[in-house]
């Protein structure tokens, strides 16, 4: 194999490794901030009355 294969070959390794890097981040990324959503829903409905019981302590 002549030297500029051997240059291509290990530039498109080196472009595939990147890519894998740089996937492997954005779902990382992407699962962070689905986790941050899931919990300050989580804390938005514990922290809003539910329409159940604020028509109990009305009643009261």
């Amino acid at each position: 194999m002549s030297p500029a294969h051997d240059m291509l070959n290990v530039a498109a390794e080196l472009a595939a490794d990147e890519t894998t890097t740089l996937a492997a981040g954005r779902i990382a990324s992407l699962r962070g901030s689905r986790r941050s959503i899931h919990s300050s829903l989580a804390g938005a409905v514990l922290s809003s009355p539910s329409p159940s019981l604020t028509a109990s302590r009305q009643q009261a």
